[in-house]
């Protein structure tokens, strides 16, 4: 964390406290109003923000009435920080650096102190569970009196909330802290029939606050921005708003704009550790451009508000994060190649509509579902693409136009990138992290996957006149507009909102878009992917291969492989069936996977075993391999938990098409395991290798083990000693070393963090299988590399390294250079 601004914070916290203090002493009992009291609750709020220590202390005063018809005993509030005390499986190796500034998991909370009426009679409360509702986030609240149906009544909690060490909408990061939405405690929704609704995002409120932080930071409170320097203690209120913000950014730029009479505050993090070598304007200033652009390509029936408050936070996975009362974005937007911009900026256009269509609804006398407007807002982004870049193609045009490479096959079922909710119109969540307050503990679909299934199911045009509709009559249900748009009964309409509301069907490894949405395009029944590709360089060493898949479409349990390669040793190519089974890593890839082929190799005659000079082989070899590999590896590039095995037979024969006989057989298991954290992983790998001749030729020097290489002894020559048998084991610590920079390459590849390692290699390769696998004959190699994370085009996250090693055992001075990508083992 940097904190070059702690100490002005500590000066300020002093008075900041003694304001909170005089605050407090006050009574917060509010008076409702008669025209909304039992329907729109008020929130009264005096809190203190600690920037240093990344926690709000406050008092919340809650005026709120009986909406049901039965006398209400209990009132129950949710505490949503305490969704951040532990964290679960949306947590895994690819999001973790998109959660976690440091790779490490610090919990926030939310804990309440005291429960009174406004009387200052104490009140009973106790966490309960709910179904739905994530542990600890239910407060049960005996009221002092039963409270009648229409009737009002205050309740007034003492609360201390921690923001956890993570990026998104509620956290702290070395940029400033986020709390977007739910720091305070707040009312469970509740039903038209009085019902409590667990699983629901906050209701709108009327909100007043006197909040306290150092005034050495901009704060965003509410909708209204306070540039530093600003008074210790600052006045806010929000109308019938859901969520209601408290963002404090140490060296915020603050920029203000205006077109077609809105006023727009930007407020966007300072920069850290930022270069950039790109031609063109900067992504801030690309982002003015879009949100100014998204406003004045505004339907014509669809207002601007005379102010918009635009906030910038360290959102990693999402770009966008739901709010009311400003539109909070990721500070990462259009920080991409410039022909990913267009899906960046179409978000960006649905959270600046969204907000303007909840302007618009906040004066309806009931609350509209925030599905109507997030969802009439990405029908408005859609059209806002299509007028601002027409000829831009779709996710879709470009997995169809590459569909030969698998790897793009694959980034359609289950993408492992940021962003994917600005890639894909039907991904089936928006909140992959359970982070924000509408959708963190609820399996409701995202409202851009609502709108395209009911493009579907009712038509585009339809839909259109629909979304016209719903604009033009923003209170009105969206039933009536998708009537009018359709001409359907209600029944019908009803009908198709049902279906095009029900939550995806639970699934063991759930595909993260809905491949029924996909657009009805002619594919082929078979594919010829290119699978793979693997480089490996070394001061000594060259290796190339690809592999090549044909398949069913969209079957991943069988298909047909080659694998054609070229090595110092020769170049060859084998191919056969594979077959995959068990457990699914993810959408695509399973635990357990065999593969038979028929191998043929041309040998290099120029290859050599350093330890027997005169002895050169040549001619061909041919054979069938098997391969049983278990492998349950989510994130190849950096695995926490890694296991893997495999066990190999291979049987060369000259009547196979070959000119040598020999087996092949032996074995491999790797693993991974955090040391602590995950930002300190320890990896191991144990390899023991056979071969017999069952032939006179024996075995060519070209298909033994050899002692070093990047797949042996690194810091050991791969000709310096090649064998029949092969004892190995390697293990390494690899290190995240943070902060993350920013460097930016031509928006082609930014670099990140480097990940260092240290390895100790040890093994044997000897014609005796005893010799081989006897750890007292064993040689030792050593060395360090340096792991490079990054992102190309700035969302799809890699790894290069570069290592350096040596042999150990003996005198030698000579060492080995490795580069690739992908880790060792």
């Amino acid at each position: 964390m940097d904190r070059s601004f702690v100490e002005p914070r500590r000066r300020a916290r002093r008075t900041a406290l003694a304001t909170l203090a005089a605050i407090l002493s006050l009574s917060l009992e509010v008076p409702a109003r008669a025209d909304d009291a039992a329907s729109v609750p008020r929130y009264s709020i005096a809190a203190t923000l600690d920037t240093d220590a990344g926690v709000i202390r406050g008092r919340v005063a809650i005026a709120f009435g009986n909406t049901g018809r039965d006398t209400m005993r209990q009132a129950y509030l949710r505490l949503y920080p305490n969704r951040f005390l532990q964290d679960g499986d949306e947590v895994n190796d690819i999001t973790r650096m998109h959660v976690y500034p440091e790779n490490e998991f610090v919990a926030g909370g939310l804990s309440v102190d005291t429960v009174a009426a406004s009387d200052g009679t104490q009140l009973a409360s106790r966490i309960i569970r709910r179904e739905g509702a994530p542990a600890e986030t239910v407060l049960e609240v005996d009221l002092g009196a039963p409270l009648e149906a229409g009737a009002t009544t205050t309740v007034v909690l003492d609360f201390t909330t921690s923001l956890p060490e993570r990026f998104g909408p509620f956290g702290r990061t070395e940029l400033g802290d986020s709390a977007v939405a739910g720091w305070y405690p707040y009312l469970v929704p509740r039903a038209s029939d009085g019902s409590w609704l667990w699983t629901a995002g906050p209701a709108r409120a009327d909100v007043s606050a006197s909040l306290t932080s150092s005034p050495e930071v901009t704060l965003v409170a509410g909708s209204d921005v306070f540039p530093a320097p600003h008074a210790p203690t600052v006045q806010v209120e929000s109308r019938r708003v859901a969520t209601f913000a408290l963002i404090a950014l140490p060296g915020a730029s603050v920029t203000t704009e205006e077109i077609d009479g809105t006023t727009i505050t930007f407020v966007a993090p300072r920069k850290l550790r930022e270069r950039r070598l790109a031609p063109g304007p900067a992504a801030p200033e690309l982002f003015r451009d879009a949100v100014k652009r998204a406003i004045g390509l505004r339907p014509a029936t669809l207002p601007s508000p005379p102010t918009l408050t635009v906030a910038q936070v360290p959102l990693r996975w999402n770009l966008a994060t739901p709010s009311d009362g400003i539109v909070v974005v990721s500070d990462r937007a259009l920080r991409v190649h410039e022909l990913l911009r267009p899906f960046h900026e179409a978000q960006v256009a649905q959270a600046v509509y969204a907000e303007l269509l909840r302007s618009l609804m906040r004066a309806c006398p009931e609350q509209q579902p925030r599905w109507i407007s997030d969802g009439v807002a990405w029908a408005l982004a859609d059209r806002y693409q299509g007028a601002v870049s027409p000829e831009h193609p779709s996710v879709h045009d470009w997995i169809d136009w590459f569909d030969v490479f698998a790897i793009v096959d694959r980034f359609e079922t289950a993408p492992k990138v940021p962003f994917v909710q600005a890639l894909f119109r039907n991904a089936r969540s928006d909140d992959d992290l359970r982070e924000n307050v509408f959708d963190y503990s609820g399996d409701r679909p995202p409202a851009r996957l609502v709108f395209a299934r009911l493009d579907r199911s009712v038509g585009a045009a339809e839909l259109a006149r629909a979304v016209d509709a719903q604009i033009a009559s923003p209170c009105a249900p969206f039933t009536t507009a998708l009537r009018a748009a359709t001409g359907a009964t209600q029944d019908a309409a009803d009908r198709d909102l049902d279906a095009a509301l029900a939550p995806s069907p639970a699934e063991d490894v759930p595909v993260l878009v809905d491949p029924s949405l996909r657009p009805a395009r002619e594919r082929s029944r078979y594919q010829l992917v290119l699978d793979t590709a693997d480089v490996e360089v070394s001061s000594t060493e060259f290796g190339l291969a690809a592999l090549f898949v044909a398949r069913e479409r969209g079957d991943y349990t069988r298909d047909l492989a080659i694998n054609p390669y070229l090595t110092e040793r020769g170049y060859g190519v084998n191919a056969g069936p594979r077959v995959h089974f068990g457990p699914r890593s993810d959408a695509n890839t399973y635990r357990h996977n065999l593969h038979a082929f028929y191998d043929h190799a041309w040998l290099d005659r120029g290859f050599r075993d350093d330890s027997q000079p005169e002895v050169r082989d040549g001619g061909q070899i041919g054979g069938f391999g098997l391969r049983y590999d278990y492998s349950n590896v989510y994130f190849f590039d950096n695995p926490t938990e890694k296991r893997e095995a495999r066990v190999f037979v291979d049987w060369y024969d000259p009547d196979l098409g070959g000119d040598y006989g020999f087996v092949r057989f032996g074995g491999r298991i790797t693993a991974t395991t955090p040391i602590l954290t995950p930002r300190t992983i320890a990896a191991g790998e144990i390899t023991v290798g056979f071969e017999e001749p069952t032939d006179g030729r024996g075995v060519p020097t070209q298909a033994q083990f050899s002692l070093g290489g990047r797949r042996a002894l690194r810091g050991v020559s791969v000709n310096e000693k090649l064998a029949r048998n092969i004892g190995l084991a390697r293990a390494e610590i690899r290190q995240d070393v943070f902060p993350e920079v920013d460097f930016n390459l031509l928006d082609l590849l930014v670099y990140r963090r480097p990940q260092l390692q240290l390895f100790v290699d040890t093994g044997q390769v000897d014609d005796s299988a005893g010799r081989a696998v006897n750890p007292g004959r064993f040689a030792i190699a050593a060395g360090t590399g340096i792991n490079v994370l990054y992102d190309f085009m700035g969302f799809f996250p890699g790894r290069a390294y570069i290592e350096v090693a040596t042999r150990l055992d003996r005198d030698q001075t000579d060492f080995q250079v490795l580069l690739g990508t992908r880790q060792a083992f």
